[in-house]
């Protein structure tokens, strides 16, 4: 045991001396940012291209500085593991001091995957604009909202996700359609799901501890939903 940790903490420390990569600007070809690269420093708004895919492997830390954003043209692959987590985080570990991640309309129909990863401190986690992410497995935390969805035609998954202390909401979707939001622990946030018009589903989720568990608009106009098998409990003013 002892050896194991002797080599462990040798291996930290060669991780902590390579230093950091600096990221910024347009991503025009396939790109992987590695663990040996880790950590990314977002030092400029950087843009994935329309047709091409940015790759990260587990393990790899990306900290924003304050005022940045990471724009998804084309397509994110981020899939860590459960004991090596990919972590978008902000370098002052303030809420709100950086935009997020955001899928625009182009990344529509491409592989986009956020799964093992730790999305924390932004304006806006992840949002959606007119995109269909799979969004799963992963800890959103520490946000104003933790899933901003405020565009139509986009179909993100929300499944099997940590979704807590997000100050404004964990999942907002004003004017948004066609969402599943499936098997997630929301709790601890302002509202824990805050929305209008239509979605698919909104199945087997724990909501508590928010300020409202389920926020419903309907904005005027017709809602057709499913809701089914959720723990709604300890909201402070609505379930």
């Amino acid at each position: 045991m002892k050896n194991i940790l002797i080599t462990l903490f040798i291996i930290l420390g060669f991780t902590h001396a390579r230093g950091q990569t600096n990221i910024g600007g347009l991503i025009s070809t396939n790109t992987t940012w590695t663990l040996a690269g880790s950590p990314y420093l977002i030092i400029s708004n950087t843009l994935i291209d329309q047709g091409v895919t940015l790759t990260i492997e587990p393990g790899v830390q990306i900290k924003f500085n304050s005022g940045l954003y990471l724009y998804i043209d084309g397509a994110l692959d981020a899939q860590g593991t459960s004991s090596s987590n990919i972590i978008f985080t902000s370098q002052s570990q303030t809420i709100g001091s950086y935009i997020g991640l955001k899928f625009r309309p182009t990344s529509k129909n491409s592989f986009n995957i956020l799964k093992y990863c730790i999305i924390e401190y932004a304006q806006n986690g992840i949002s959606v604009d007119g995109s269909d992410p799979i969004i799963t497995n992963s800890i959103i935390r520490y946000n104003q909202k933790g899933i901003d969805c405020i565009w139509a035609n986009g179909e993100p998954i929300i499944t099997d996700n940590l979704i807590t202390a997000n100050t404004v909401s964990g999942v907002y979707g004003y004017t948004f359609n066609g969402f599943d939001i499936i098997n997630n622990i929301i709790t601890y946030n302002g509202n824990g799901i805050d929305k209008s018009l239509n979605s698919k589903k909104i199945n087997y989720n724990i909501i508590k501890h928010n300020t409202n568990g389920i926020y419903w608009d309907s904005g005027g106009g017709n809602s057709t939903n499913e809701i089914i098998g959720n723990e709604i409990d300890s909201n402070s003013l609505y379930g």
